[in-house]
């Protein structure tokens, strides 16, 4: 049988039952949620935070490499004119397949372009950073103006579209944000200059080379300021020392201590706080001899140069080419060596004859007038003066005298003695004076000119073995041939001789007791000699070399590079030293090849001889070169009356004897001082460009010196860039950055 259940309680949740349990339910959705959210912001927090610090160096790393490989002289910011910038210009090289430079005039040909920069993009929201480069710019972008014109376009539109050399440019976003990254994101992009100062202390004396920073230079004079900041603990002193200043990027190196030596240079010293100026040397250490010191008494000192941007100054003649002119002097200057300083040995016996010099004791040579052929084939050098010198037995005295020189008769079929012009003969008197000149000597005891000399290694006064014939004017040249005459008076049987062992003839001797053979006032006896009278000889007697000097010099500057494309050049001056009866001419070309093979020959240039002088004849080449050109105008004159002033010509046709003593003339220049000129600190002027220069300076270090800092028309030099990085975005309301910051240097400023 089948039983039935009754069910007593129908009832089911209750309202109050249900809201607690939804509550409970919405409790635990929340803790759920909030724990999601949490961990949701934090990590994308991070994740932008790991995204943004990654990129920001991969940016870094590509501005750094950018900078460092550029040079600040071609460096441009935005805004122009501000310590900040937001963009910025620099120049780039392309390398070879060999990882190098392609170079240009001895510098690295800059051909690119490469400008970071902000861009505000509308169409996305975001702040970007990007980098856009031109290619073949070089050829497109050739001043300042124009490339800070090129990199304000770029600034403003975002990319080349509307700047110069568009063609050849390409703009990528450094920081891209992908299609599925939504949030905002602002990159913030700055750069300034670092400025600093120089640390002068050292244990002991040195030079080096510092960079003071960059600065944008505008043409013309500017106000370089050296001021004490402090010392090093260990230093004793607050003084400094400049040994050379270099404005790049021409880079010409000025010697400081000049501006305290000379006042008309266009650059000088403009003020100072009042301590003294010390030039330090001559030492070979410094440039051009010395250094200047400042001997600055504490923190505050300071010494004020006015410089003119730019200048090519040659102070040191480096790499100069010189023809018979002399660097010398304490202060380095470019000089035409004297009769001490420049004599050149044209002529020696030991070449003709291949022998070195013995004594001759096969008997007496005593009466016997000589002529020895000085054949073109042995002259090495051309001249103005010459002088001769006779050497005597090693043990023996030897008296020489009557010596005259002739230009020898280039007819090789007449007599061998005969020389070129017969005074007697109708037209040939001038030509016969012109070459022809008796030679003195000075006697050694009384200072008496006389027309003999004995030489004497036994004299108790003047022992010698060689004697000299006084200077005379007399022009060598060593395409032609020449005689010279002399007599041997007195030679106690014994010579000095030179054995010629190639058999070839050098010298013709003849018995001459009553000197007829060897004075000119016979020409039917001193023109020529009679051929059956005198003997032939393979070797030389007596007769050891001739020395010329010339009266004229010159010296060519290197080839300078201003580093400007129209360089628009200004004047010319220089530092000189002019005696009287000389000469200084400075003639200066330029060109736009680097080896100056398309500049104007030196030969068609007028040259200064008063200075300053304007250059505005000049064309605008790139490279720019300068020669001086020294002379000694030659006369004759009395060592003892100088007041004695006796033209060649006038000496040559007889007016050889002083008017007051009778005495022989001698040239003027063998018995004066300081009769050669001089030249020194040669300057070329002309507008430098308006862009970055780095100032440089060969400095000195010692224990007694103090710490410097560089100031330029009141503005402090920057030594490379401080850079900065930043990127932000926003998520959920919350703001997240990351910043980088370095410095950098563009390590190929002035190259």
């Amino acid at each position: 049988m089948i039983r039935s259940v009754k069910h007593t309680n129908n009832k089911g949740f209750s309202l109050a039952e249900l809201l607690v349990v939804a509550g409970i339910g919405v409790f635990l959705v929340g803790v759920v949620m909030s724990v999601w959210f949490f961990v949701y912001r934090n990590s994308s927090a991070e994740n932008i935070r790991t995204r943004n610090r990654v990129n920001l160096e991969i940016a870094s790393e590509k501005i750094r490499e950018d900078i460092r490989l550029s040079s600040a002289t071609y460096m441009s910011g935005y805004p122009s004119g501000s310590t900040t910038y937001t963009g910025v210009s620099l120049c780039a090289a392309t390398k070879d397949s060999n990882g190098f430079y392609t170079l240009s005039g001895g510098n690295i040909q800059w051909d690119k372009s490469i400008i970071y920069h902000l861009y505000n993009n509308t169409s996305t929201g975001n702040k970007e950073l990007r980098k856009t480069v031109f290619s073949n710019n070089n050829s497109i972008i050739v001043n300042q103006t124009q490339r800070e014109a090129q990199l304000a376009s770029v600034v403003t539109n975002g990319d080349a579209s509307s700047a110069l050399n568009a063609a050849n440019a390409v703009t990528e976003v450094l920081i891209p944000r992908t299609s599925t990254e939504k949030t905002k994101q602002n990159i913030d992009f700055t750069l300034t200059g670092e400025a600093l100062g120089f640390n002068g202390y050292s244990s002991t004396t040195k030079r080096a080379n510092v960079s003071f920073g960059s600065i944008e230079l505008t043409p013309g004079l500017h106000e370089f300021k050296f001021s004490v900041t402090g010392k090093d603990v260990d230093s004793s002193g607050y003084k400094f020392g400049l040994d050379t200043l270099s404005i790049a990027p021409s880079g010409c190196a000025r010697e400081p201590e000049i501006y305290n030596l000379y006042s008309d240079l266009i650059d000088t010293i403009f003020s100072s706080s009042g301590d003294s100026i010390t030039l330090i040397g001559p030492d070979a250490l410094w440039s051009g001899n010395f250094f200047m010191e400042y001997e600055a008494s504490g923190v505050g000192s300071f010494l004020t140069f006015k410089l003119y941007n730019d200048v090519y100054r040659e102070s040191n003649f480096l790499d100069a080419a010189r023809d018979n002119a002399i660097l010398t002097g304490d202060q380095l200057y470019m000089k035409l060596p004297d009769l001490s300083e420049g004599g050149v040995i044209v002529w020696q016996a030991d070449e003709p004859t291949s022998a070195s010099k013995q004594d001759y004791d096969a008997g007496s040579l005593e009466n016997k007038s000589i002529r020895v052929i000085l054949k073109n084939g042995n002259i090495t050098d051309q001249g103005n003066l010459m002088r001769l010198r006779f050497d005597s037995y090693s043990t023996a005295s030897l008296t020489i005298g009557n010596v005259f020189i002739d230009l020898k008769d280039d007819d090789s079929s007449v007599d061998p003695t005969k020389i070129k012009y017969d005074p007697s003969v109708a037209g040939e008197l001038a030509d016969y004076q012109t070459n022809h000149i008796q030679l003195f000597f000075t006697d050694p005891d009384t200072g008496d000119i006389t027309s003999s000399t004995t030489i004497d290694p036994n004299d108790a006064s003047h022992p010698r073995n060689v004697a000299y014939t006084n200077w005379a004017i007399y022009s060598m040249d060593m395409t032609k041939e020449y005689i010279l005459t002399y007599q041997i008076i007195g030679a106690d049987d014994n010579v000095s001789f030179w054995d010629n062992t190639t058999m070839s003839i050098n010298s013709y001797l003849i018995d001459d007791g009553s000197s007829e053979y060897c004075d000119p006032v016979d020409p039917s006896k001193y023109v020529q000699w009679p051929s059956i009278s005198y003997a032939a000889d393979q070797n030389i007697y007596a007769f050891a070399l001739v020395e010329i000097w010339k009266n004229a010099g010159s010296v060519t500057s290197r080839i300078y590079d201003t580093k400007q494309s129209d360089p628009a050049y200004n004047t010319v001056t220089w530092s000189e030293f002019v005696p009287s009866n000389s000469d200084v001419t400075v003639k200066v070309r330029e060109s736009d090849d680097s080896s100056m093979i398309t500049a104007t020959n030196w030969g068609s240039i007028s040259g200064f001889s008063s200075k300053p002088n304007s250059l505005s004849f000049l064309g605008t080449g790139r490279y720019l070169q300068f020669k001086a050109d020294l002379v000694v105008n030659v006369n004759w004159t009395c060592k003892d009356h100088l007041t004695e002033s006796i033209s060649d010509t006038d000496y040559k046709t007889g007016v050889n004897t002083c008017s007051v003593c009778s005495e022989a003339l001698v040239p003027r220049i063998s018995v004066t001082n300081n009769y050669c000129p001089w030249i020194d600190n040669v300057t070329i002027d002309f507008p430098g460009e308006n862009k970055v220069c780095e100032i440089s300076s060969y400095v000195i270090q010692d224990n007694d010196y103090g710490i410097i800092s560089l100031a330029i028309d009141g503005q402090d030099l920057k030594k490379g860039l401080e850079v900065s990085l930043s990127a932000s975005e926003q998520i959920l309301g919350q703001m997240y950055s990351d910043n980088i910051t370095f410095s950098v240097e563009a390590r190929n400023t002035g190259k």
